[in-house]
């Protein structure tokens, strides 16, 4: 899932882009891509052009190529087809590969068998909002209003088969509610139908929703993280709230090609490592309200497999299909 910037913090985070190549000796006539199956200016966008210049320390100029379409298959089909030596990395939200490729009958790639993980960059958690403008303040209210208006309620989400349109779909079951899904293109064009009254709620990317949220624009009834966080300490977790099968927190990784050998593997995890504890990795982290991570390939592999077996009983069960 990504989200978009709006012009000031593109700039900034841009400059801090420019730092942190500032100094940095490519090598010539050895070329590396990172790439991301979502269109520039979003978050994926931002943290690869943020990762490049560590991986181009090793040798490689490293480039971001922007392939979105297809539900966010195209990256990963790349670098499947990609030679195995480390010089094409996906970074991609794991939910693209865990949950996503799940809905395809016949699906472009197969994550635990064509992809190896290098490791984890960072995660952030999504939340249920309402507008600013409604008279509903928490889950509970949300929940009887719908149960009290005789008809289904609707929420908006980034697209079909993603993370949080089955995480809305999880919520109306647990909370024996009917919920309509409304698929947009991306976090945005979502969030203003909802300050503009067009939708009646949204299941999103935290990141994206704070500012509105803290302006007033939109109201933020739940999120699906494991704790409180300290940006926003008067909004309770779902599971707080005692609404199962919804604490989620979508991470972001960094993978290969699966016949990459394991020393290549090894080079990019250490390349990884120094990125995510580097100062512009971690002001970056911070503008956009994401938790730095890194975890090691092995760490983060586990992650992947458990998340890949959540979400097949769940795509398995909804009857949902991406085929045309």
């Amino acid at each position: 899932m990504t989200h978009s910037f709006n012009r000031r913090q593109l700039l900034q985070l841009s400059s801090a882009i420019a730092l942190s190549a500032a100094g940095l000796v490519h090598a010539q006539g050895t070329a590396g891509r990172i790439v991301v199956g979502f269109p520039p200016g979003g978050t994926l966008d931002v943290l690869a052009r943020l990762l490049a210049p560590h991986f181009s320390k090793g040798g490689m100029t490293v480039v971001v190529e922007n392939k979105p379409g297809a539900s966010a298959q195209l990256g990963p089909v790349a670098v499947k087809q990609a030679p195995p030596d480390g010089s094409s990395m996906l970074l991609t939200p794991t939910s693209v590969l865990t949950l996503t490729t799940q809905l395809f009958r016949k699906p472009l790639v197969d994550p635990l068998h064509d992809l190896a993980p290098v490791g984890s960059v960072c995660e952030h958690p999504f939340a249920f909002a309402v507008s600013g403008s409604s008279p509903i303040k928490s889950m509970d209210e949300f929940i009887a209003w719908v149960k009290a208006r005789g008809r289904e309620a609707n929420f908006a989400h980034p697209g079909a088969g993603t993370s949080p349109h089955f995480l809305g779909m999880i919520l109306a079951k647990e909370a024996g509610i009917k919920l309509t899904h409304v698929p947009y293109r991306g976090t945005a064009p979502g969030l203003q139908d909802l300050i503009g009254g067009q939708v009646d709620s949204t299941m999103n990317a935290l990141p994206a929703m704070i500012e509105y949220h803290k302006g007033g624009r939109l109201r933020i009834l739940a999120t699906t993280g494991s704790q409180r966080l300290a940006s926003l300490p008067d909004v309770p977790t779902f599971s707080e709230l005692k609404i199962s099968g919804l604490e989620y927190a979508e991470s972001f990784g960094i993978f290969v090609s699966a016949a990459t050998p394991g020393s290549v593997v090894a080079r990019l995890e250490t390349a990884l490592q120094q990125a995510v504890a580097s100062p512009e990795m971690a002001e970056a982290a911070k503008r956009m309200e994401m938790q730095l991570r890194g975890s090691s390939a092995a760490a983060y592999k586990q992650l992947f497999e458990a998340d890949y077996k959540r979400w097949s009983g769940i795509a398995k069960e909804s009857g949902f299909t991406l085929d045309a």
